[in-house]
């Protein structure tokens, strides 16, 4: 069977993809239904994640390829030389040549020399070489998973000129591209052990021109932007909160989860941003030929942000119901939150909640050195790849960071005359993102006065009341360190459209996997509870949320009517059981004693909605 359903935008220079389920096939691992399947999906999304990186990357390695100049007497193309380009745009009445109009012979011949252009063979080993098959041998083990590229011929588009280039050149210049999309093919076995076949668009823009230092300057430009723009302290590879326009301190929650409308605001619809981009590559990358007519075509110049790292909670807390400090931060989380002292946020007074306040004060430096030891070790590549130091204008802008990836732009041209616009390949900047750019270590370290701390304190604070809302907590009304249920809730909360879409109707504790069932239901990982995960997310301004047991359980466990109860036990049964809760701000192991041998009696209880 057949079926194409689409994918979320991905880290390479890709107008779209795609996967196509081709048939069913013996996959080299068993299939246990819904207690690996989320396992597995996350498997498919970091193996997807790494193709498009690797492809990125390839795309750097080989990007001489991408040019040459009409003096080279030693070119071997047989459809990418003057003489074909311009027959071809001179038969179409001097208009660019657009669509799938080749002749099946001018077709083969430009695959033949798209492949040298590729080193197809380089490419292949490149992929075997740069994708970790020890780690995706579950999904891959067994197959050829790269097999080549199909071109998109209706997105073909070749065109030339001989017009100047610059405004004081005496001498005409040729230059002319072939822009060709390419659907870059790889196979995989799905969750259901179906072999199937993810489809990668990538741009293929070739360049032919009589000038070599407009050749010269294109490559630089595209080796180097992403991390140079950066390193010389390039105005919007540094953003805070300021760019973000918040209206108040508890916005500052949001900027652990920016998303692609923020980015486009920043990135498209100021047109600051791209007058200061377009003079740092006339300054730094065509200093021969400043005068050359870059532009970003069209109004849609911002693809995507991609995110690299961030900051969060790392290593768990271990903590125990028996510990009076411990038992009340489960409470904030696994009952109704209650704002109960006021303490100081942004140096101003507030009201908070004691237990999440307490407990983010003793960790949110470990969780920040943690980070920027990470983040320093990205710069020291890149400076060590460049030979290029951070300018000392961003240092303290660099110590602030909470969070690095890329902006994918899309769109820049060189603008020669109205008939001709030449294609540059879509570019990428790498960016900081900070609470704010100038908080200083003394005041950063100082919770009382720190953005860092006030932004994150929101954070946390929002993501515990999404947790709350989406699975609509209820108090637990014996609140002992030694009294179950560990929680009440109703699963009729803000994601759920009635009692046919409650969450208790997904939760699965069944058979010898019960534990990772359970793990899989409370978390919302398996397939029919994505939907309320995605809700408690994105209201909560969360990149994490996970509720779980933590080892392997000899209590067994069934859901009733009345929630996921003991069913008794293996051995000599538990003498305690640890749960996880994590979040953007918060990991902690509750280890929960004494009450795991006693029959029928409620572990997580199903509340009637109130």
């Amino acid at each position: 069977m057949k079926k194409l359903i689409s994918l979320l935008g991905s880290l390479s220079l890709v107008a779209t993809s795609s996967v196509t389920v081709l048939a069913c096939s013996s996959g080299p691992k068993d299939n246990n239904g819904d207690d690996n399947t989320s396992e597995i999906n996350k498997l498919i999304e970091e193996f997807l994640k790494d193709l498009n990186l690797t492809t990125d990357n390839y795309w750097k390695e080989i990007n001489n390829n991408f040019f040459d100049v009409t003096t080279n007497s030693n070119s071997l193309f047989t459809f990418l030389n003057q003489k074909t380009i311009t027959d071809l745009v001179d038969k179409n009445q001097g208009e660019a040549v657009k669509g799938d109009v080749l002749s099946e012979s001018d077709k083969k011949y430009l695959v033949s020399d798209i492949n040298k252009i590729m080193a197809s063979d380089k490419m292949k080993k490149y992929f075997e070489d740069n994708i970790n098959k020890e780690k995706y041998a579950l999904i891959i083990e067994g197959l050829d998973f790269y097999s080549g590229f199909e071109p998109d011929w209706s997105s073909l588009e070749i065109n030339y000129t001989n017009d100047n280039i610059l405004k004081d050149e005496s001498e005409s210049n040729f230059i002319s591209y072939v822009s060709l999309n390419l659907n870059l093919k790889f196979k995989y076995f799905d969750s259901n052990n179906q072999e199937t076949e993810y489809s990668l668009l990538k741009r293929f823009i070739f360049t032919l021109t009589s000038n070599e230092i407009l050749v010269d300057s294109i490559q630089n430009l595209e080796k180097n932007i992403t991390n140079d723009y950066y390193l010389k302290g390039g105005d919007y590879s540094w953003i805070d909160a300021n760019n973000f326009g918040y209206e108040n301190k508890k916005d500052l929650a949001n900027i652990f989860t920016p998303t692609n409308i923020e980015f486009k605001k920043i990135y498209e619809d100021n047109p600051n941003f791209k007058n200061n981009i377009i003079d740092f590559m006339k300054i730094n990358y065509f200093k021969e030929i400043s005068t050359v007519p870059l532009a970003f075509t069209g109004d849609i110049i911002f693809d995507q942000y991609i995110s690299n790292d961030y900051l969060k909670a790392e290593a768990a807390v271990e903590s125990n119901w028996a510990n009076e400090a411990d038992l009340k931060l489960y409470n904030s989380i696994f009952s109704k939150l209650e704002k109960n002292q006021t303490g100081f946020l942004f140096d101003e007074e507030s009201s908070l909640n004691s237990d999440l306040y307490n407990y983010l004060n003793n960790n949110y430096i470990r969780y920040y050195n943690s980070y920027n030891s990470r983040n320093k070790s990205v710069l020291e590549q890149m400076e060590t790849e460049l030979d290029e130091q951070l300018v000392e204008s961003k240092q303290i802008a660099f110590e602030n960071s909470i969070s690095n990836g890329e902006v994918k732009l899309k769109g820049l041209s060189i603008e020669v005359n109205n008939s001709y616009i030449h294609p540059i390949n879509d570019l990428s900047i790498f960016i900081s993102i900070a609470i704010s750019n100038d908080e200083t270590k003394e005041i950063r370290e100082d919770y009382r006065k720190s953005y860092l701390f006030g932004a994150m304190y929101y954070n946390l604070e929002l993501g515990i009341e999404a947790f709350q809302n989406v699975f609509d907590i209820k108090t637990r009304e014996e609140k002992s360190y030694n009294k179950l249920p560990v929680a009440r809730f109703s699963g009729q909360g803000i994601s759920s459209s009635g009692e046919l879409d409650n969450i208790w109707n997904d939760i699965s504790v069944s058979g010898h996997q019960f534990p990772t069932m359970l793990n899989d239901s409370i978390s919302l990982k398996n397939k029919n509870l994505i939907k309320h995960r995605d809700v408690l997310l994105e209201q909560g301004k969360q990149n994490i949320y996970n509720w779980s047991i933590t080892a392997n359980t000899n209590t067994m466990m069934k859901v009733t009517d009345t929630g996921v109860i003991n069913d008794g036990w293996y051995y000599s049964g538990d003498s305690n059981i640890t749960w996880n809760f994590r979040q953007n701000f918060i990991n902690v192991n509750f280890k929960i004693e004494n009450v795991w041998r006693t029959r029928n009696l409620t572990i997580i209880e199903k509340a009637q909605k109130d």
